[in-house]
């Protein structure tokens, strides 16, 4: 009993050296700015108006792009993004049937912006090799020129830029992102990174048929370069 406890003592104290030594810094010089790419899967929830008679149905949707951080200190970090990020979604309604069927039955809405993500990061866990970082921030977005496909009741279809429904969406949105990164270092040089985000919203994408800001969230993964 007593020799199996040493046992697990010295694998114990073995075990807590060999990670202490891989989680010494190494490298010769701090780096202090990364840049990369990233993209990923985006999850987004709204609230609709039931009073519009629609449902609605979200389609997958990704974002991807460049991004960029500046190292202040071991413990804080500024990032910044720049990503293209769809945001496509199917509207079903619900009217009363028409005799000649020109009635909207499906409206499929094609829709991107471009959002720019700032946050401040401070690092939970930094072991040189890996890290794990909490941020925060603020996150305008600037939308692209929406589309719109309608299905009637009778089967027929139409195209339009220029709909009063596509016109009501909301030129920029602002929203606070909230995020969890890991990030893992091959080299001094190299990178990956994995991350989960969540955006919340301070004002509605669409003036018509929601009542509230919506949110979403958001899965990452990038490569980068660091120096």
């Amino acid at each position: 009993m007593l020799q199996g406890v040493k046992i697990l003592i010295l694998i114990f104290v073995f075990g807590i050296s060999v990670f202490q030594v891989r989680a010494q810094y190494y490298y010769a010089s701090f780096n202090y700015y990364t840049v990369g790419f990233k993209g990923g899967y985006d999850i987004y929830t709204y609230d609709f108006d039931p009073g519009q008679n629609v449902s609605y149905e979200i389609q997958p949707n990704f974002s991807m792009g460049v991004t960029g951080a500046y190292y202040a200190t071991y413990l804080i970090e500024l990032h910044a993004d720049l990503a293209y990020a769809t945001r496509n979604f199917n509207v079903h309604w619900h009217l009363p049937e028409d005799p000649g069927g020109m009635v909207p039955a499906l409206s499929e809405y094609k829709l991107a912006y471009i959002r720019v993500p700032l946050q401040a990061r401070i690092n939970a866990i930094y072991l040189n090799w890996v890290k794990l970082n909490l941020g925060a921030g603020i996150m305008p977005e600037f939308r692209l020129r929406p589309q719109e496909k309608v299905t009637y009741q009778n089967g027929s279809t139409s195209e339009s830029q220029k709909a009063w429904l596509t016109k009501s969406f909301t030129s920029v949105l602002v929203a606070v992102p909230f995020s969890a990164n890991l990030k893992i270092n091959f080299s001094r040089h190299v990178a990956m990174e994995l991350s989960a985000y969540y955006y919340m919203y301070l004002n509605k994408m669409h003036k018509e048929f929601m009542l509230k800001p919506g949110s979403a969230y958001g899965f990452y993964a990038g490569m980068f370069y660091e120096w």
